[in-house]
């Protein structure tokens, strides 16, 4: 006889996301990471995260720097030893996932390299079973990120890939047996994922002279759902098709239903509610986090600003 199970109610409301974005090198993923006020950086470089500080000058960033893939486990570990910690922060960003999995690449050759020696075979070669190893401490960990009480954003670069029948498309870089097989396992994980890219569009700009003028300008453009040639997802349905120049407080704070993508793609405010109050932000910085610097700099100039609001809490 089976006993009554659990039943919860869902709410509403999502209580930590995990996101992943993906794109081309240079598109500005670590700049739209650093967009947001209280972000904690896990990630090996600091040359990214200069530019995205430069760029977003009013947020405030915290960086864990990571060398090697013990690093990385023990800043999970921290976290989940001590979960109060994460209250510090809006969101945690690891950028990126591609980069996390070279890191326990090398970590599972440096673990089989004396067996390997014995062997005869190559130390710096990875065989089939060192492959399996990898993919499984990359899953657990990304599993273990996500699991703590915090947003997380996950970054990747792109590759394209092929199906079945020879259609090309784009999916995060992970290395897989079957090519992409690998990138849908981890994108399974998250609750959305998305492609960006920098597009180029032409904007009604008349003047006296020539009423019929228009301009060039730079959009960063998002897209959240499957395209054909891209790979996509929104569970919080808040952010698909796609998003127009949208910084990562804004997308924080649509999936927390206080802003709204326009039809446009655009966040805005919603119908009827007042522009925020600006305030002070006080904050501590756990162990192990190391404050980047912040540089005054004109921000990037695109056809409409960065941000909805200076950046706030």
């Amino acid at each position: 006889m089976g006993t009554k199970p659990i039943i919860t109610k869902l709410a509403d409301k999502i209580n930590y996301w995990n996101v992943l974005l993906y794109a081309d090198s240079g598109a500005g993923k670590t700049v739209f990471a650093g967009s947001d006020n209280k972000v904690l950086f896990i990630a090996p470089e600091d040359d990214g995260l200069i530019s995205a500080q430069r760029v977003n000058s009013n947020a405030t960033v915290d960086k864990i720097t990571v060398k090697q893939w013990e690093d990385l486990k023990n800043a999970y570990e921290w976290f989940a030893d001590h979960p109060e910690d994460c209250d510090s922060y809006n969101a945690f960003a690891i950028d990126s996932i591609t980069e996390m999995q070279n890191l326990a690449k090398g970590y599972v050759l440096r673990m089989t390299a004396d067996d390997k020696a014995r062997k005869g075979q190559d130390p710096e070669k990875m065989q089939l079973q060192d492959y399996g190893m990898m993919h499984e401490l990359v899953e657990n960990l990304v599993r273990g990120f996500n699991d703590l009480p915090v947003n997380v954003l996950w970054t990747a670069t792109a590759k394209k890939v092929e199906d079945a029948d020879g259609n090309e498309f784009l999916v995060p870089e992970l290395q897989g047996k079957k090519d992409y097989g690998i990138s849908m396992k981890m994108v399974a994980l998250m609750t959305s994922y998305g492609y960006m890219r920098t597009e180029v569009h032409d904007v009604s700009a008349p003047t006296e002279d020539d009423p019929k003028a228009v301009k060039k300008v730079k959009r960063r453009v998002i897209y959240w759902e499957d395209t054909g040639t891209i790979r996509g997802k929104d569970r919080t349905i808040s952010l698909a098709p796609f998003t127009v120049n949208m910084t990562l407080q804004q997308m924080r704070r649509t999936i927390a239903g206080e802003l709204v993508r326009g039809a446009d793609g655009k966040i805005t405010r919603k119908e009827g509610a007042a522009a925020p109050v600006k305030k002070a932000t006080v904050r501590t910085s756990p162990k192990a986090v190391q404050k980047v610097g912040s540089s005054e700099a004109p921000k990037v100039k695109e056809d409409e600003p960065l941000e909805l609001d200076s950046i706030e809490a």
